[in-house]
């Protein structure tokens, strides 16, 4: 690497190169971007990256050769010359004015180069995020953290996961991100500011699917009085954390999930819902379908009900099977065999059966009086006799198998 003098401050012909590493990696300089002809992987790519980021204030030759390598190349030294060497020939290959590249000042920092600035959306995030405890007032203090909320698009370099040193950036400005935007979180729905609350929870359930703010979202709505709206994202939420989790559901989602049906509860007069119920059920035929928490109810219930009268219960799941070969198949082919196997179970078992659907390709089945493994092959042979009959799907297999739950 060359010694270079020590930087001068900023002149009108210097290189200004603009970077967005939170969320999808862009590199520009006048509005066009700045692409590296090598893989995101290799490490002429983490070397420019390592260089952009640390440009303000440069890098050592430690801590690159520790982050680039940490131990794992006998020749440290000679590999990074090589590296520099291929890094300044990729960036002269690009429209940036030509110069040399990869410099180092008398302290053995290393920039990108001696006449480039970059300036970093990581930085604009800190600076607006050092900002919000300036604020005058509430209103205020809510603009300033919607404006540091909106800075963060994303996580830290996420198609370049795995390298140690983006690992502990990644987790920082996360860190920062969630705090700013739950306490926004908490101010907007104190203000019944529920458009903004909106655009808030569904940036959130894109970027953490799994840390619970659906459950916000669902809330906002129920105080909008859009008990539908929410009653959806309760099933759809229900659906992605059964797929994720399975059956064992953390305790403290299983709690989020009952706080949030008790929101989206339908607040009719008990004489106007239990006509509701009793009318619905005198028009439905076959099995009862319910969601997930609603069947985990029901067989609470109903092993209660089985310890005084005596009744047998089982527990039967379902699964449909791509044959090899079969396998990767699209969303909605998969979805199209749910949809008949949910009407095949719905119209093979009896009304006092309870089923709910389990995952990507299993149902669950509470049955009443039925025990042994003969009559539960019965109970297999009508759903799939009757599946087979809604509409024969080739290369599709239908697997069960018996829980018994009471059985002498």
């Amino acid at each position: 690497m060359q010694k270079a003098a020590e930087f001068t401050e900023e002149r009108g012909d210097m290189t200004r190169i603009r970077v967005r590493m939170l969320g999808k990696l862009e590199i520009s300089c006048e509005g066009r971007e700045i692409s590296l002809k090598c893989t995101k992987d290799s490490r002429y790519m983490q070397l420019f990256l390592l260089l952009l980021y640390h440009n303000k204030k440069g890098i050592s030759r430690q801590e690159i050769i520790e982050e680039l390598y940490a131990g794992k190349e006998s020749s440290p030294d000679n590999a990074l010359r090589i590296v520099v060497y291929r890094l300044r020939k990729l960036l002269s290959q690009t429209f940036l004015p030509k110069e040399k590249f990869v410099v180092s000042d008398r302290k053995g920092q290393y920039r990108l180069g001696e006449n480039i600035t970059v300036t970093l959306d990581t930085d604009d995030f800190l600076s607006m995020y050092e900002k919000i405890n300036g604020a005058s007032d509430e209103a205020d203090r809510i603009r300033r953290l919607s404006q540091t909320c909106d800075l963060y698009e994303g996580h830290f370099l996420k198609d370049f996961h795995g390298e140690t040193w983006i690992e502990i950036e990644n987790s920082y400005f996360q860190r920062l991100y969630l705090k700013a935007s739950k306490e926004l979180a908490a101010l907007l729905e104190k203000r019944r500011q529920y458009r903004e609350l909106r655009e808030l929870t569904d940036k959130n359930i894109r970027l953490f699917p799994y840390d619970g703010w659906q459950f916000l979202r669902i809330r906002s709505l129920a105080q909008e009085g859009k008990k539908k709206e929410a009653a959806i994202i309760y099933e759809e939420t229900l659906r992605a954390f059964q797929e994720e989790f399975g059956v064992g559901l953390p305790q403290d989602i299983i709690d989020k999930f009952e706080e949030a049906e008790r929101s989206v509860y339908d607040a009719r007069t008990p004489g106007g819902l239990i006509k509701s119920v009793i009318r619905r059920d005198e028009e439905e035929n076959g099995a009862y379908y319910c969601g997930y928490l609603g069947f985990l109810d029901c067989c609470r219930v109903m092993r209660r009900v089985s310890e005084r009268n005596g009744e047998v219960l089982t527990m039967l799941t379902v699964t449909f099977k791509r044959e090899k070969g079969n396998e990767e198949k699209a969303d909605g082919e998969n979805q199209e065999i749910d949809q008949v196997l949910r009407e095949a179970i719905h119209g093979a078992l009896r009304k006092g059966d309870v089923y709910t659907r389990y995952g990507t390709d299993t149902y669950l089945i509470l049955m009443c009086g039925i025990q042994g493994e003969r009559e539960c092959f019965r109970v297999f042979r009508r759903i799939e006799e009757r599946f087979n009959k809604i509409k024969h799907i080739r290369n599709t297999k239908l697997q069960y198998r018996v829980y018994p739950i009471n059985w002498n």
